[in-house]
């Protein structure tokens, strides 16, 4: 292989059409209702359970997609910088997101930013492999006092929605496979339970300070046309803190 090949294309910048529309209303967006209306009062309860209040806080949103999540972080008062490998979605991010809050996708800028009294990670952590490494990297971004809150996907809904003609592939009893959110973009997917991340943070002094795992509403599926199985809820939300702070 000749090392002046170029890098191998991201494939979430072949998804930018789904999470990186804009967002220029006070209207939920139809593509991202089920993180909005389900996945963020969770995350939102457990920053006002394990955080000083009406402070602003610095916070890092790891992995931001296109920057939703950093839009209501700013508007809830904080301090935001959203980090984004996603070249496409680091632009829609910047479009969705107002010019308070900082977009990259340097690691060394999303580093300089630190340390966090925060670190928010909504929906990524499944789609990481080596997620020990990367929980190490955060760590040594946060605060002493800090907190690492996530939301990944509860395993019994992906397997609830995997086989033929469904979004995830998964062979029978395994605990990785691929999302296909459409034919030609497959993306390797990682399924780890709630202790799974217990047992990968413990090594770093981080010990479990939320947990929940949101079910859908009878209001979601009467407004919205969810296409999927929902006897499961879809998110895993965890928050961890240093042993100090526990």
């Amino acid at each position: 292989m000749q090392d002046n090949q170029p890098p191998a294309a991201n494939p979430w910048n072949a998804l930018v059409d789904v999470f990186g529309q804009p967002w220029d209303s006070d209207s939920v967006p139809e593509y991202a209702a089920d993180n909005i209306v389900i996945a963020w009062p969770s995350l939102r309860a457990a920053m006002t359970r394990l955080l000083p209040a009406g402070q602003a806080l610095n916070v890092l949103d790891f992995g931001c997609g296109g920057g939703l999540w950093c839009r209501q972080l700013h508007a809830l008062g904080h301090r935001v910088t959203g980090y984004e490998p996603a070249q496409d979605l680091v632009e829609s991010a910047r479009r969705n997101a107002p010019p308070p809050v900082r977009i990259t996708d340097a690691p060394a800028a999303m580093q300089a930013g630190a340390p966090y009294d925060l670190i928010t990670a909504v929906m990524v952590f499944p789609f990481i492999a080596d997620l020990e490494a990367q929980l190490r990297q955060l760590a040594g971004l946060l605060r002493p006092q800090g907190c690492l809150l996530f939301a990944a996907f509860n395993p019994p809904f992906v397997r609830d929605n995997a086989g033929d003609d469904q979004p995830f592939q998964l062979a029978p009893g395994a605990d990785h496979g691929r999302m296909a959110l459409r034919p030609e973009v497959s993306i390797p997917c990682y399924l780890r339970s709630a202790e799974q991340h217990r047992a990968l943070c413990a090594p770093l002094g981080l010990r479990e300070v939320y947990h929940d795992t949101p079910p859908f509403t009878r209001e979601f599926l009467e407004r919205y046309a969810f296409p999927l199985r929902t006897r499961h809820g879809e998110y895993l939300i965890q928050g961890f803190g240093f042993d100090a702070q526990v």
